[in-house]
């Protein structure tokens, strides 16, 4: 964030993605609907590109960008994230679009 001598640093009420408001996952416990798996394998593709990887599969592509996956309290969406170049690149995934997976019976 870039702040100008005029300006102040917002709350972190304003700041979606403060560090005090994602909450780490883990990525088993997490299910994906079928156009967030199909947006996340375009914005893949697109970032793997850009280091010289031509072809992946969707499984790679998920490990590589869900190495850390954070629940954001503020609106309810996903961050997946993993190192790609030496930098951590962070893909959003909105509420709506993941749900905690469910798998066997309930205790």
């Amino acid at each position: 964030m870039i702040v100008k001598p005029n300006q102040t640093v917002a709350s972190n009420a304003t700041r979606p993605w403060s560090a005090d408001r994602l909450h780490p996952l883990d990525m088993e416990d997490v299910a994906l609907s079928s156009e967030a798996l199909r947006v996340l394998g375009d914005a893949a593709r697109k970032l793997l590109s850009r280091v010289g990887v031509k072809e992946t599969s969707l499984a790679r592509m998920i490990k590589v960008f869900c190495a850390k996956v954070y629940w954001n309290e503020s609106d309810g969406g996903l961050l997946l994230c993993g190192e790609l170049d030496g930098k951590m690149v962070c893909l959003p995934v909105p509420a709506g679009h993941w749900e905690v997976a469910v798998s066997g019976p309930a205790h």
